[in-house]
């Protein structure tokens, strides 16, 4: 019989949480094993880093850790990750109520956004989210010779100013925190193109435990994006590497199924509530992704 609504902490976490995070996430996706030929990416995240960074909480019951949140707050909108539960706490209302603690986070009239798998879109559905657009991750096991076009430079600390307004102008929210964390996780994938009147296009990647992730790719245009993914890709010389491709970008989509990359998972972004700026999706090629593996 479940026991709804049981009573619990939430509480920030700390560096001693990070294994036992680990060890319900290895439980709680699992399942996910057989059906995907792969550990899904929350079974292979850093959490570690994610803890340093302050993006996670806990959700305890007698002192026992039962289940982990990892969100941050961007200007515009709070971005929830990952939220999973031990399976043997399952069905007691622990998702829901960390679900609640974001929207507490978030504040009042703050939107959330989210990244939803199939399953759990309908869950969100009941909750008063609303689909913005599709996602699919892809998903390439071997490096191999991708060709980087001479206009491709790598990112420098002096442009990220520019970066972000070029980033918020096409997000609708300032989102340096995250990019910032993106570029020091992984410097040599980040990258820019230049034209006369500016930057028009940026990529970016974070290393993950088995699996170097792609992205966000933003740009003026699909050329644009295929040459900084190109150039991005041809850092990784030795580890799987994944990019999250919104539905609509279908040339792009096409470009890196070319280069051997495999549909992994459908996705769609959701959000609750409100974004005043909603900005420009059509120069979005590659998300950052709801978690990194």
């Amino acid at each position: 019989m479940p026991r709804l609504n049981t009573v619990c902490l939430i509480r920030r976490a700390s560096a001693e949480d990070a294994a036992r995070i680990g060890v319900i996430a290895r439980a709680a996706y699992t399942k996910y094993v057989s059906r995907m030929g792969r550990e899904p990416a929350p079974m292979l995240a850093n959490f570690a880093a994610e803890i340093a960074a302050g993006h996670v909480v806990v959700i305890e019951i007698g002192g026992v850790v039962a289940g982990y949140m990892i969100a941050w707050p961007e200007v515009g909108a709070y971005f929830i990750d990952n939220i999973a539960v031990d399976p043997g706490r399952q069905g007691e209302g622990l998702g829901r109520q960390l679900l609640d603690h974001a929207i507490g986070l978030a504040g009042e009239g703050q939107a959330l956004r989210l990244d939803a798998t199939p399953a759990g879109r309908l869950l969100y559905n009941t909750m008063g989210f609303r689909d913005d657009f599709g996602l699919a991750r892809y998903r390439r096991l071997t490096p191999t010779l991708v060709d980087v076009s001479p206009p491709v430079e790598l990112l420098q600390p002096e442009w990220w100013d520019e970066i972000v307004r070029l980033d918020r102008r096409v997000f609708g929210a300032d989102r340096r925190a995250t990019l910032e964390f993106c570029w020091r996780s992984a410097p040599e994938l980040a990258c820019i193109v230049r034209a006369p009147a500016g930057i028009v296009g940026f990529a970016l990647g974070r290393h993950g435990h088995d699996t170097d992730h792609i992205g966000p790719i933003v740009a003026a245009d699909t050329d644009t994006a295929i040459a900084l993914a190109a150039a991005s890709l041809s850092r990784i010389t030795s580890r799987p590497s994944s990019i999250d491709v919104p539905d609509d970008q279908h040339a792009f989509a096409a470009w890196i199924r070319e280069r051997g990359f495999a549909l992994e998972r459908p996705f769609t972004r959701m959000t609750r509530g409100t974004i005043d700026d909603a900005g420009l999706q059509a120069q979005v090629f590659a998300a950052t992704g709801p978690e990194f593996g």
